[in-house]
């Protein structure tokens, strides 16, 4: 089996394969670097929608909903305590949000990579609730793996 999935979750995932008796070449496509703002805006609360934003931001003192269980995992691994999880897509996010959280009481700020979380903010701000999107993450072409 081929695993393309960038680290730190290609070894999870090759951990998780070679268990099943998969044999297992590693050869991630992509790289994550942590591009977090030097300052974060203040918020009511940081939404997570993926482990690589839990590992790219330093922790802070705003409550955390955690896209799933395993992001949510993450955020407490690095520090951040009051952390709460959905149900694993940006849907189940956008629900927990709008149920546990109110609109007037300031806004969210979602932890994003480049390129990814504008339907999930939009889901939000359909909800009315005022989005800022912050970018933390960014992925690149892993050239060691290129053939």
């Amino acid at each position: 089996m081929l695993v393309t999935r960038p680290e730190p979750g290609a070894a999870e995932t090759a951990a998780a394969c070679a268990a099943l008796g998969w044999d297992l070449v590693l050869a991630p496509a992509l790289v994550l670097r942590a591009t977090p703002p030097a300052r974060l805006p203040p918020a009511q609360a940081l939404l997570l929608p993926s482990r690589a934003a839990a590992r790219a931001l330093e922790p802070a003192t705003l409550p955390v909903l955690a896209v799933g269980d395993g992001t949510a995992a993450e955020a407490r691994a690095r520090g951040f305590a009051d952390v709460r999880a959905a149900d694993g897509d940006a849907a189940s996010l956008a629900e927990y949000a709008a149920a546990t959280l109110d609109p007037k009481a300031g806004p969210l700020l979602l932890a994003v990579g480049r390129g990814y979380g504008a339907e999930l903010a939009a889901a939000l701000r359909g909800r009315g609730f005022r989005v800022l999107r912050r970018v933390v993450y960014a992925a690149a072409p892993d050239r060691k793996s290129v053939v």
